[in-house]
């Protein structure tokens, strides 16, 4: 049996919601709340053993960077540095499944600073997301 659902039905009858969210539902709600329907896709950057971002524009201007270490295994915290960004903006940071959970984690913010770079640490076990686009409350 093998169910790829986003939300799925637990057979263990002491769990406390018979419907529970799985981590790809938590997922697909980052990459759904962080890059915008009909955002431009603008290339790869990263090379292989390292630290992987492909950005989004959004119509309305709003940038996404989603980020995945491709060193495997991976283990404990990257620090991850993006140049090249717009002066002076601020950034989101989150992560998905940043302690195994399968859930979303905001990291905070960071700021591009005049000279558009940015620094700050992740854990290397998510998917990360840098994005300008304001971010409702976390499921």
């Amino acid at each position: 049996y093998q169910d790829h659902s986003l939300i799925g039905y637990s057979f263990d009858p002491t769990a406390q919601d018979q419907w529970q969210l799985r981590p790809a539902y938590y997922m697909e709600w980052l990459m759904a709340h962080t890059a915008a329907q009909h955002s431009q896709v603008l290339g790869q950057h990263g090379s292989p053993n390292t630290l992987l971002f492909t950005p989004f524009r959004s119509p309305s201007g709003d940038l996404t960077l989603f980020g995945l270490d491709s060193e495997y295994p991976a283990t404990g915290a990257a620090s991850i540095s993006v140049g090249d960004l717009p002066a002076n903006t601020t950034f989101n940071v989150l992560v998905w499944n940043s302690d195994g959970s399968g859930k979303v984690k905001s990291l905070g913010t960071v700021n591009s600073g005049p000279d558009g770079f940015v620094s700050f640490s992740a854990p290397v076990d998510g998917l990360t997301a840098l994005t300008t686009m304001a971010v409702p409350s976390l499921p």
